[in-house]
């Protein structure tokens, strides 16, 4: 799950203060379960889903909301990587998986089928596209090892 139930309060907490929300009652679900929304609005909503989730403004930009909560745990001398909000990237991943998964069986029909957060590997069907991000920084590589005692890596 892309919810880390430590720095949201929990997942009961998550859906309990989500579904008083009218914005994701009358505007984002609707949306979501509507085959016809288009992807750009699917990875509008899907930012602002998560930014609610995480409690904040859905107008502050996730990579802002991510970097005030890092600096936020790099304080309290505790930096714990899975209490963030995951990168806008795979924010954006995961919204177009859900719209997908929940409208798999009409958009599978249609001629122009197209599984937005998903890539087809030969001969074993549809993985999802975790994040389009690259894992880490470039100038983090010359700092990152894997000990490998062959040093061909």
């Amino acid at each position: 799950a892309v919810v880390s139930t430590q720095s949201t309060g929990g997942k009961s907490a998550v859906l309990k203060r989500l579904s008083g929300s009218s914005e994701v009652r009358d505007v984002i679900a609707p949306a979501f379960l509507n085959p016809t929304t288009s992807i750009e609005q699917i990875d509008h909503l899907g930012l602002r889903l998560m930014r609610l989730i995480y409690g904040h403004s859905p107008d502050v930009p996730l990579s802002k909301l991510r970097h005030q909560l890092y600096l936020k745990q790099c304080a309290s001398g505790s930096v714990k990587p899975e209490r963030l909000p995951p990168t806008e990237g795979a924010a954006l991943q995961h919204a177009r998986r859900v719209f997908t998964q929940l409208n798999e069986g009409v958009l599978l029909d249609t001629e122009e089928t197209s599984l937005h957060g998903w890539i087809w590997v030969d001969n074993t069907g549809y993985t999802p596209v975790y994040s389009l991000d690259p894992m880490a920084p470039d100038v983090l590589e010359s700092f990152i090892s894997c000990q490998c005692v062959k040093g061909n890596c």
